[in-house]
């Protein structure tokens, strides 16, 4: 677009847009601006300004409520699609992708994006430890409530076994998600390595 509109220079340009579900043809001129020197010709759009609701304390709390019902879904839905196979472990984000949604959501204007970003992953990671995994407290739960079935303590060196297996699960995990990381902030990083 940026080499079309070089050649074009401020001749008024023809837009297809889909507003509302109904397709639009505007006419839009180009404007010619200087980044570091160089001239450019630039098409933008402006958009609304944010409005923010001040709601009743009932209000705020219910759609608190609908808001993180909503969210600690999200996990869950994932989970269900990663073992359907209708979802990639590459989708996740790890340590690296949470830093760059960070700073994403820190540039934008107010506090509420980066507030909002903090309490979705807190919320995720809560709902992520309470999965049936043994280390985490999900699986100690499972645990207790196996032996409470059976009425009896499991064996010492069959919940060693559990955590080892937990413990490698988890790194290896851990190591799938960062890498995938790698591979989406560093693009051809891939054919760089051995």
């Amino acid at each position: 677009m940026i080499h079309f509109l070089r050649q074009n220079g401020d001749k008024p340009v023809d837009v297809a847009l889909l507003r509302n579900g109904q397709k639009l043809d505007i006419k839009v001129t180009p404007v010619q601006t200087e980044d570091n020197g160089q001239k450019n010709y630039r098409l933008g759009f402006q958009s609304r300004p944010v409005q923010i609701d001040k709601l009743p304390f009932a209000q705020a709390l219910n759609r608190s409520i609908q808001e993180n019902k909503r969210y600690s879904l999200l996990i869950v839905d994932l989970v269900r699609k990663l073992v359907e196979h209708k979802a990639s472990i590459k989708q996740m984000e790890g340590p690296i992708g949470i830093a760059r949604a960070s700073g994403d959501a820190a540039r934008q204007p107010g506090w509420t994006p980066l507030l909002g970003l903090m309490a979705m992953i807190s919320l995720n990671l809560g709902i992520f430890n309470l999965l049936p995994i043994p280390i985490l407290d999900g699986g100690i739960i499972l645990l207790l409530i196996i032996e409470g079935v059976l009425r009896r303590d499991i064996s010492i060196r069959i919940k060693e076994r559990i955590y080892q297996t937990a413990f490698v699960f988890l790194i290896l995990f851990a190591a799938v998600v960062i890498y995938n990381d790698l591979m989406k902030a560093l693009p051809g990083l891939a054919q760089r390595l051995p």
